[in-house]
Order: C-alpha cells, then sequence, then structure tokens
C-alpha cells in the first residue's frame, strides 16, 4: 500500500499545537510575575530587591516563550513552502519512507514497526515516532478504511 502526505501548515500546526499552548502558558506566567512586582514595588509589599528579582525573572519567561512561539510559527512558515511529500510504502513488518520534492528523492529510509517507540492517532493524521524526538506524520484523510486497519495493525506490533 503507497500512500503520499505532504508536509504543509496543517501538518505543522497540529503536531505544535500541544507547544505553543504550553509556551503561551509560559508567557501568561511571566506576565503575572511581572505584574506582582511591578504591584510589589508600587504598594511596597515586598522589599526592592524581590521586586526587582520578580520582574526579571518574569520578564526572562516573557522573553524565552516568546522567542520559542516565534521559532514555531517560523518552521510553520517554511513547512509551508517546502514542496516535500512523504511516501509511505506500507509492508507487512516495515515501511519505507521517501522524502521526494518534485521528481527528486530526497531520502529514502527503512522503518521496522518493532523500532517506533510510539504512534498517536489524531483526526487526520497518525504521528510516527521514531524517537523521542523524531516524528512523522502520515496523513489519513484519503486513506481506504480497510488499508487504515491494515496499517493500524502493522503499528500495534510497536506497543508489544
Amino acid at each position: 500500500m503507497v500512500y503520499v502526505t505532504k508536509l504543509d501548515k496543517n501538518v505543522n500546526k497540529e503536531l505544535n499545537r500541544k507547544n505553543m499552548i504550553s509556551w503561551l502558558i509560559v508567557m501568561l506566567i511571566g506576565i503575572a510575575v511581572t505584574a506582582y512586582g511591578v504591584v510589589s514595588t508600587l504598594f511596597n509589599l515586598l522589599e526592592s530587591f524581590y521586586c526587582s528579582l520578580l520582574m526579571v525573572i518574569g520578564l526572562l519567561f516573557i522573553t524565552f516563550s516568546l522567542i520559542c512561539i516565534i521559532i514555531i510559527i517560523k518552521i510553520g512558515k517554511e513547512q509551508k513552502d517546502s514542496n516535500i511529500e512523504l511516501v509511505y510504502d506500507f509492508c507487512k513488518k516495515y515501511v519505507i519512507l521517501k522524502r521526494v520534492k518534485g521528481e527528486e528523492i530526497l531520502e529514502q529510509e527503512k522503518i521496522i514497526y518493532k523500532n517506533i517507540i510510539k504512534t498517536r492517532k489524531t483526526k487526520h493524521f497518525i504521528y510516527i515516532y521514531k524517537t523521542d524526538k523524531t516524528v512523522v506524520p502520515f496523513c489519513i484523510q484519503n486513506v481506504k478504511e480497510e488499508d487504515l486497519k491494515i496499517i493500524i495493525n502493522y503499528f500495534s506490533e510497536c506497543e508489544d
């Protein structure tokens, strides 16, 4: 069974949703800590050293989370314009994955199901975790129902 997944903004958006939410929470914490430092300074609630420390820590949280959010957005925009497709050829014990741009094969690898750390299924994708940090998306929107059951069964081997 051969299926193609186009790497576009939707893949990146869905994959990075949790990261984006996490960094937004860190930013809100930074804003709250900075605001508490400012309020404490205005009303002499804490010594000035601690007020300054709170404001610095809050600003560090805000700055670092902003940098991470910008990086996530930038990667998403670059992904959108990459025109790279992932071609999956599913076999019984492994899947052959080709990264293709136009007619050129950029990379090809054989992924043995037993070597996959985990998979995560969403409404539109199955994310294949080759390592803790390496994730490969497989779009399931255009997959035949009977083929999807077979593919999910193949992936179940990685959880044994």
